[in-house]
């Protein structure tokens, strides 16, 4: 069986219009610095941690989550 941990997603600072990146989101909890998630995904891959699966990353889609970022699409990741 597999398991989300995590998604690949497309990202825009909410204070610089139009700088999209790609990055990952792991639904772990975060983790030391130089280690490795609950998933085995090397800190240096992880961009943000969202612990509440794809639920929480929902809530980064939109501008009321309070981040400087949002979501605009992702891919789930399973394991």
């Amino acid at each position: 069986m597999t398991s989300p941990i995590g998604a690949y997603c497309h990202i825009e600072w909410v204070d610089i219009p139009g700088d999209i990146r790609p990055v990952f989101i792991s639904f772990a909890a975060d983790c030391e610095e130089d280690a490795y998630d609950a998933f085995g995904t090397h800190d240096t891959k992880i961009f943000f941690f969202c612990p509440g699966g794809e639920e929480e990353l929902k809530n980064l889609m939109s501008e009321k989550s309070g981040e400087d970022f949002i979501v605009h699409d992702y891919e789930i990741e399973y394991r």
